[in-house]
């Protein structure tokens, strides 16, 4: 069973050749992407560590108390 310290739930966003495939209609909104981010963690036993919304990303952990990140 895996039990990894951090979960990274992210979605997509338009950088790159993904500019040539893609538009921004595919881009989910950060709030739907913190929704899930927060479900994720509550089913998980996580908690949301932190969040960037120009990058549409949550950063969850199951142990926030003892997170050292430098």
């Amino acid at each position: 069973k895996a039990e990894p310290w951090f979960i990274e739930p992210k979605g997509f966003v338009l950088v790159g050749s993904s500019r040539n495939r893609l538009t921004i209609k595919n881009m989910p909104a950060h709030n739907k992407i913190r929704e899930f981010g927060r479900r994720l963690a509550e089913h998980l036993g996580y908690e949301i560590y932190g969040e960037r919304e120009d990058s549409r990303v949550i950063l969850l952990t199951r142990d926030k108390k003892n997170v050292k990140i430098k």
